[in-house]
């Protein structure tokens, strides 16, 4: 993991190994708020930046997932 600097983020619309790479916003995929949680706040990540790979809100902004990823981080 010391070779990982950034961590682009989001969940699947699509299965792992389906060679299909569409985005979800954060919770709403197949991988889950849970993985996404254990994820976050992994000892080996946490201290990465992360950056949302996923569409703006309907405010044209990431607000609301940013707030739940920082719930997420702090549970």
């Amino acid at each position: 993991w010391r070779h990982v600097k950034v961590v682009h983020f989001n969940d699947s619309v699509y299965p792992s190994g389906s060679f299909k790479d569409r985005h979800a916003q954060v919770g709403s995929g197949l991988i889950g708020l849970e993985q996404m949680s254990q994820v976050i706040t992994s000892a080996q990540l946490s201290a990465n930046p992360f950056i949302l790979e996923t569409a703006e809100g309907v405010d044209g902004t990431h607000k609301e997932e940013i707030a739940l990823l920082r719930k997420l981080a702090i549970h």
